[in-house]
């Protein structure tokens, strides 16, 4: 379980002192007594470092080489402002959940509070360092939409404006059911070819084998 030594324990991540600075347990700060709260701590512990982590991540900070304190690498750090910004506000950050722990408040505000503070750097960490992803067209919304009036052209004259889905943008689909219409409306407008007359002059139909009776005259 937690306690003063193994929390004031130095921690340094990235070259930043990420160690939560608890004091030691009191008769007028019940929630340090609580084991339940000692172990949210060893969680919060864990979440702070792991904000620092990601935010090396994010700018590509070597972390094994960040945590030596030579001279030069700590210059590179003071100039560097993104490491600055984000200094400044883990820093403050940390500050303010330190001074929750210590103060003499019910254990169940200071939990609530200290995770508004998580949170908060959290968010600073997504505003600032978390590029905007680049949204690649799916191929439900890459293909251009198949316009009222040009349906309506491939519909009733498709000679002639089902060429139109060769343009670019629209999807095979609408190209397949544009030109297969087109097939179906050529093979059903076009004009047949009648069979030519025959020009043997045997050729008679069997009505002119019926013989003509001529009527009786009275």
């Amino acid at each position: 379980m937690l306690n003063a030594e193994q929390h004031n324990k130095e921690s340094m991540i990235a070259g930043i002192d990420t160690r939560l600075q608890v004091p030691p347990s009191s008769a007028s700060n019940e929630k340090l007594q609580s084991l339940g709260f000692l172990s949210f701590l060893e969680e919060l512990q864990t979440e702070l470092n792991q904000t620092v982590v990601r935010f090396a991540q994010l700018t590509r900070l070597d972390l094994a080489t960040l945590k030596t304190q030579s001279p030069t690498l700590n210059n590179a750090r003071a100039d560097n402002p993104e490491f600055q910004a984000f200094l400044s506000a883990f820093k403050q950050r940390k500050a303010n959940i330190e001074q929750l722990i210590a103060a003499d408040i019910p254990e169940q505000a200071a939990h609530q509070a200290i995770i508004d503070e998580i949170l908060a750097l959290n968010a600073f960490i997504e505003a600032h360092y978390v590029k905007p992803a680049t949204v690649q067209p799916s191929a439900a919304t890459d293909h251009r939409p198949l316009e009222f009036f040009l349906g309506m052209g491939i519909l009733f004259l498709p000679i002639i404006f089902a060429w139109f889905t060769l343009r670019k943008g629209y999807s095979k689909r609408v190209r397949w059911v544009a030109f297969i219409w087109l097939v179906v409306f050529l093979i059903a407008t076009l004009p047949r070819p009648h069979p030519p007359a025959s020009d043997n002059p045997l050729d008679f139909s069997p009505q002119e084998l019926t013989p003509q009776v001529a009527p009786k005259s009275s």
